[in-house]
């Protein structure tokens, strides 16, 4: 309380129960054994990305989880205990206004947790999906409260929400008479970083999606860019059509006046009365994607 420790209890008495994904697991590197009258019990740590949103680490006996595994964990006096997760899936649609899905509606407290095959987590609420079609695939697993309404839902690369976006500012392929290359540089969140090696990926300056494969960089995808001529907090519009901007859309501002480039800046600090706008959305083909990643503002 206000910063302090108050009081302790243990795991028993805590008696949380969590559900989530499995990000880790590994022998533990501090007290990675405990003998027993049986034998050796080998502590494991395992990283788990609970439905919360709240990334946590625990401590037990036995093998260790491979990354992606859903698992359920229960805290008790005698420590963390690991169980897997069988799979059960949904589909239909999202009701318009986010309520409710395949007649069940989503309980005040509702955990939902977007995932992806490398690790990316996103906690996300049911606004989110509202009015979106998800196939069964795109539900791995849900469970319902005592009232039969949903209180947790994992997903499987639904909203796009958990890759990683960002905005090339150069783009130069390589090629020599054995060999060929490239060089990217881009910007995530107003850093600059550079790619470099033997592979030549087939993309130009603009926004772009970083694709990994086993931890190892794969591949560069070019995001959709669109001419924006209105824009709000939570939206854009193009020719009439409207875009709704990512909660965490990165807002780059062109320097035109100096050699400088592009710098991070907030959308409360841009309009389209003032500034020429693009925006960069994914058309990857996630049932609730589509969102513009990126903005760029350029002063007229």
């Amino acid at each position: 309380m206000n910063g302090e420790v108050v009081d302790v209890v243990t795991a028993g008495e805590d008696g949380a129960v969590y559900y989530g994904v499995v990000l880790s697991s590994e022998k533990s590197a501090a007290d990675s054994s405990t003998s027993s009258a049986g034998g050796t019990n080998v502590q494991i740590a395992t990283v788990v990305a609970c439905t919360d949103g709240t990334e946590r680490t625990f401590y037990h006996n036995g093998t260790a989880y491979s990354a992606g595994r859903l698992v359920t964990v229960t805290a008790s006096d005698s420590g963390s205990q690991l169980s897997s997760l069988s799979g059960r899936s949904l589909e239909g649609t999202v009701s318009s206004d986010g309520a409710s899905f395949v007649g069940h509606a989503f309980a005040s407290d509702v955990q939902i947790l977007d995932t992806d095959s490398e690790g990316g987590y996103a906690r996300i609420y049911p606004s989110r999906i509202a009015g979106c079609h998800l196939d069964s695939g795109d539900v791995r697993y849900y469970s319902l409260d005592e009232n039969g309404d949903l209180d947790r839902l994992i997903l499987e690369e639904a909203t796009g929400d958990t890759f990683v976006y960002v905005y090339l500012t150069a783009a130069e392929r390589q090629t020599g008479d054995l060999s060929v290359g490239g060089t990217y540089t881009y910007l995530l969140n107003g850093d600059s970083y550079t790619i470099s090696g033997s592979t030549a990926y087939s993309i130009g300056r603009g926004g772009a999606v970083l694709d990994y494969h086993n931890g190892e960089l794969e591949n560069l995808r070019q995001l959709e860019s669109v001419a924006l001529t209105q824009l709000s907090d939570l939206y854009a519009v193009s020719d009439g059509q409207t875009y709704l901007l990512d909660e965490s859309v990165q807002v780059l501002l062109r320097d035109t006046s100096t050699t400088r480039g592009y710098y991070a800046t907030t959308l409360s600090d841009i309009n389209a009365e003032d500034y020429t706008l693009t925006g960069w959305y994914d058309d990857l083909g996630f049932p609730a994607g589509g969102r513009i990643r990126i903005l760029v503002a350029v002063p007229k």
